[in-house]
């Protein structure tokens, strides 16, 4: 528990989230939830021993990919089952998404990641991910689209757990292919209402 005298609550978010990447830097997952006078945060051990888990069973398997996407959804689909913990998921995404790209490296040697590199591994994560998708390449600029996302929609409702970490799992591999020189912009999301998830990303 941090206390604190800010009344202004974008300087709590501000402290909030740093705090926050400090902790997941040092490899530690937690809730954080803020009041008027204070931040808390909660460990979250299931979480990051459920991605240990994942990450290490990565390396004892011979088909990887497969693998990993199905303990992916397998995890995916338990999230209903855990109280809201948005920047865990955060969290737990961008290491999947690394992971994921990791893995596609050791099945395919040699990769070295550019605008058509990158969308063969995505078509790869999007089909075992039950989701399809469209690419348009245009040079360093990329436009990606979810027509549909099968993953995310369970007894005609729509899990926001499932689509912010896999979100987040895209931004984690985008980072890990290209770092700061992808830049992305997000057009559409099926969370806002759109009929679609859209981003484009630009490579510098």
């Amino acid at each position: 528990i941090l206390y604190h005298n800010y009344r202004n609550k974008e300087s709590i978010e501000k402290l909030k989230k740093s705090l926050f990447s400090l902790l997941e830097s040092n490899g530690h997952l937690y809730d954080a939830r803020s009041t008027a006078n204070m931040i808390v945060f909660t460990h979250r051990p299931d979480i990051g021993s459920k991605v240990n888990e994942i990450v290490n069973n990565l390396k004892t398997n011979k088909n990887r990919i497969d693998y990993e996407m199905l303990m992916f959804m397998t995890f995916l689909k338990d999230l209903k089952y855990l109280p809201d913990i948005p920047m865990s998921l955060t969290s737990l995404g961008r290491r999947l998404g690394r992971s994921l790209m990791q893995e596609y490296e050791k099945d395919n040697e040699n990769t070295i990641w550019n605008p058509e590199s990158f969308k063969k591994a995505m078509d790869i994560i999007d089909s075992r991910l039950q989701r399809e998708s469209e690419w348009n390449l245009n040079g360093d600029t990329m436009r990606y689209q979810i027509k549909t996302c099968n993953i995310t929609r369970e007894d005609n409702s729509f899990n926001t757990y499932i689509c912010h970490t896999a979100r987040e799992a895209f931004k984690g591999a985008l980072n890990y292919a290209f770092g700061n020189k992808a830049e992305l912009k997000i057009e559409k999301l099926l969370s806002r209402g759109d009929k679609c998830c859209e981003v484009t990303i630009k490579i510098h």
